[in-house]
């Protein structure tokens, strides 16, 4: 063996170790959420499984020096998610779906779409009107429109929610989250779709919206555009 390491972090725990030609990598997370089991080739890790039991532990093991007459990037799995079970046979993991493909090989099953029908969406229009954002510095021209969203299902009484939809074509500015190489210096919202049962109140949430995302990326206490007007 030439080096163990390991690490924990939260509600998980990392250990790799070396031995010969053969890297070894372990994870382990629990009170997790997740169900399923995977056979897989990582590029970075090799040759690998997993195994998840929810509400308990999820374990990740990984060798890469291993299995050198096998095919790479071949995936044996089940999963449970989304209220579906999931599953691939030996199949490229980083082909996406494909009709040509047959079911067995790469395919899932919808236990609740099974028992009460697929889901249905559809919407309503109450209202739209033209109106103004207002914000510290100005007022911003927008769109906004009220409607109700419908989800129904054959056997399950419909879900309703009234929502609102608010489009601003000049865009309202902010500091980007400056997490990624994309997302540094000025940004701006160009509107928001939030649960609301007027578009005052959805007015309200966009503006309370990009207050929040200026004080939390930008810095400004006071909440206004006034980055550039400082040296």
């Amino acid at each position: 063996m030439r080096y163990v390491h390991w690490s924990k972090k939260g509600r998980g725990l990392r250990w790799w170790a070396r031995l010969g030609r053969v890297k070894l990598h372990v994870e382990l997370a629990w009170l997790n959420s997740s169900c399923g089991f995977s056979f897989v080739y990582d590029d970075e890790y090799g040759w690998g499984g997993s195994l998840s039991v929810p509400g308990i532990l999820s374990i990740w093991m990984f060798a890469n020096g291993m299995l050198p007459g096998l095919p790479r990037d071949r995936e044996v799995s089940l999963r449970i998610f989304s209220g579906a079970i999931w599953w691939s046979v030996w199949r490229d993991w980083r082909d996406g779906w494909s009709r040509d493909v047959p079911r067995w090989r790469d395919g899932n099953f919808n236990f609740v779409d099974f028992l009460l029908g697929d889901a249905k969406y559809s919407t309503r229009d109450i209202e739209a009107r033209e109106i103004v954002v207002p914000m510290p510095e100005k007022s911003y021209a927008a769109t906004a429109k009220l409607f109700e969203s419908t989800w129904k299902r054959p056997r399950w009484p419909a879900r309703k929610l009234l929502r609102v939809q608010i489009d601003v074509p000049e865009g309202i500015p902010m500091e980007g989250k400056g997490e990624n190489s994309w997302d540094c210096g000025t940004d701006a919202t160009f509107g928001i779709t939030c649960p609301a049962n007027s578009i005052a109140k959805g007015v309200g949430e966009l503006v309370g919206s990009a207050l929040h995302d200026r004080v939390r990326y930008g810095g400004w206490a006071d909440w206004t555009w006034t980055k550039a007007a400082r040296p």
